[in-house]
């Protein structure tokens, strides 16, 4: 039967016709958005010119590939990145961050619908060397670009007194002392142990001596989060993935929003975790209890809900892979110091901040008393996990999404009912409290069920399907891009913009802070205090109320936020505005001393 070759030729065109369409379409849209500066989600009459003629060029183009190479389905391949380019483009104008999670659904249904279009054949390994030289490149971009972005907050005077604030006291005071004293945490002498026992902070304290700088922590956490690639690479290798896969989940934990997004609110003691984690998780596989061991201790000693994450992942070992002896023998250790930490905290120290899972604590209870309300009213716990202060709280639906569609949802397809374990603590420490800060990226609570995840997803890869692990390893790393653009690069730029355009006005804040003698008694605003936190007796204005017969040397007011209500406070107790730091005639700081 004869055909004729032109015919035969043009067929694909004709098959093709939506993929060359929607691909032309995104990129011509992209092309309108930067050639006329008109937002995307705005677009008027005046930009459709600008849309219409690279629409039809874009859609010639790809039609003339197509004809010439159809074996290659050029338009069906540029479809995802170009669909990529287009949702950069729309976060751009829109940083609402419920939007990354609405274009990656898209961008998921397209690749599943594409793969049916392009042609099947070999797939190219990526060899041991080359997998590990990406996770050291991407462990050091991510150091590098999180160390910069915690030391630009520093220099602009961004980072809060709490907690920053309290942790530079804490540790210029253990360089000194040997003793995590603070004065700027309850508004009196203190150890920081006294609210949460950390012992852990020792093992930074020699590179606090080193360099110390307020901006030092920051870097620091930086250096730990971007340290737990390597211990992350070794795990995956020893559950046998293939080079390729553990690329991907490398990949996937530097961008997911819980990591990543968390240090935008500068060091916590949490970032610890997933190095020490990961350890556990890895010697644990390879079957060596003593050094796993040993990480668990430097996990409690982060702070005393860490047992939390050790204890579900001893169910998980005692049941699920019937390590009876490991199991048994981490639950014990997890449960006795949490018991321990408890006990010395509220006989010693502040308590502990039971108040943040008071959903779940009758009055006059303690929390022994939620995990009866958790185990006699399990119907009660399931509406909590989206509850907050509005029901359903939005805030907690969002962070399910950011913990879960940037893994693909990969934790929830597992084989084994036993490894949902290691979802427990995403549930208990994140979604199960009214706290709002622990179900917020933007904070330091989803470093250590971050790292569950993450092992839990290594786990789960090699029971599925190649297409399912493509789809949902795909569609985890598009999400997390997206999440990375409208997240940590946009919050990222906002103390870059900052110093280029006040660059003088910080210059003379330091120069004026340098200026206060080492030994004086100070209070003042929340974000000077972490550049002031090496004096011994150091408030925070806002929550501090002069007592008759106390002295302060200085009182800073920084002049950037609400002020009045302070400044009347510290006047009518007999302090003397004394000095008013000004640059080109717009006041910076307000200086009080004691009449």
């Amino acid at each position: 039967m004869y055909r004729n070759p032109l015919k035969t030729r043009l067929l694909p065109l004709k098959a093709d016709l939506l993929w060359r369409t929607v691909t032309a379409y995104c990129l011509a849209l992209i092309a309108a958005r930067f050639t006329t500066g008109v937002p995307l989600l705005t677009l008027t009459n005046k930009a459709v010119l600008p849309f219409l003629i690279p629409f039809a060029l874009f859609f010639l183009l790809l039609s003339g590939l197509d004809l010439l190479v159809p074996d290659k389905a050029v338009s069906v391949r540029a479809l995802p990145p170009a669909f990529f380019c287009l949702c950069l483009s729309a976060l751009r104008d829109n940083k609402d961050p419920r939007l990354p999670f609405l274009l990656a659904g898209l961008w998921a249904i397209l690749f599943y619908l594409r793969r049916k279009r392009l042609p099947n054949g070999p797939q190219k390994p990526l060899s041991e060397k080359h997998a590990a030289v990406i996770t050291v490149c991407g462990g050091v971009l991510f150091t590098l670009f999180l160390g910069i972005w915690g030391y630009l907050r520093v220099k602009t005077y961004t980072s809060p007194n709490f907690d920053y604030g309290i942790f530079c006291q804490s540790f210029y005071r253990m360089r000194e002392t040997g003793l995590p004293l603070v004065t700027c945490e309850r508004d009196r002498l203190l150890s920081h142990f006294a609210v949460h026992l950390s012992p852990s902070l020792y093992l930074l304290l020699p590179a606090f001596m080193l360099f110390p700088f307020p901006a030092t922590l920051n870097v620091l956490q930086a250096v730990l989060l971007g340290a737990a690639v390597f211990p992350l690479y070794l795990l995956t290798g020893r559950l046998g993935l293939s080079p390729r896969r553990r690329t991907a989940v490398i990949i996937l934990y530097l961008l997911l929003p819980a990591v990543n997004l968390g240090v935008g609110y500068d060091f916590h003691e949490n970032c610890l975790l997933p190095l020490m984690l990961f350890f556990v998780f890895y010697f644990f596989e390879r079957k060596k209890p003593l050094p796993a061991f040993v990480f668990a201790v430097l996990t409690l000693g982060v702070k005393e809900d860490a047992a939390v994450y050790l204890l579900f992942f001893a169910l998980y070992a005692f049941f699920g892979r019937r390590r009876r002896g490991f199991g048994a023998g981490l639950f014990v250790l997890a449960a006795g110091y949490f018991l321990l930490a408890t006990y010395l905290l509220k006989t010693y120290g502040d308590g502990v901040m039971t108040g943040r899972y008071d959903n779940f604590i009758p009055e006059g209870g303690s929390l022994f008393s939620a995990v009866r309300t958790v185990l006699l009213d399990p119907l009660f716990v399931l509406p909590e996990l989206i509850a907050g202060q509005a029901v359903p709280d939005e805030n907690k639906l969002l962070y399910i999404l950011q913990a879960l569609i940037p893994l693909g949802l990969l934790p929830l397809f597992a084989k084994k009912p036993t490894r949902l374990f290691l979802l427990c603590p995403l549930l208990l420490v994140n979604l199960m409290t009214r706290y709002r800060y622990q179900y917020d990226a933007g904070f330091q609570y989803g470093f250590g069920s971050a790292a569950c995840l993450l092992y839990l997803t290594a786990l789960n890869l090699p029971d599925l399907s190649p297409a399912h692990v493509k789809t949902a390893l795909s569609t985890g790393l598009v999400t997390g891009l997206l999440c990375f653009y409208v997240g940590p690069a946009a919050r990222a730029f906002v103390p870059l913009r900052a110093l280029a355009d006040e660059r003088e006005d910080y210059a003379a804040m330091d120069a004026f802070l340098e200026t206060i003698p080492k030994d004086a008694k100070v209070a003042a605003s929340t974000c000077l205090i972490p550049r002031l936190s090496d004096r011994e007796t150091l408030y925070e204005d806002h929550y501090h109320d002069p007592v008759p017969g106390e002295r302060l040397d200085v009182i800073l007011i920084d002049r950037r936020y609400d002020h009045k209500e302070t400044l009347k406070k510290f006047l009518s107790a007999g302090y003397v505005h004394t000095k008013t730091l000004t640059l080109n005639g717009r006041a910076l700081m307000f200086v009080l001393e004691p009449g």
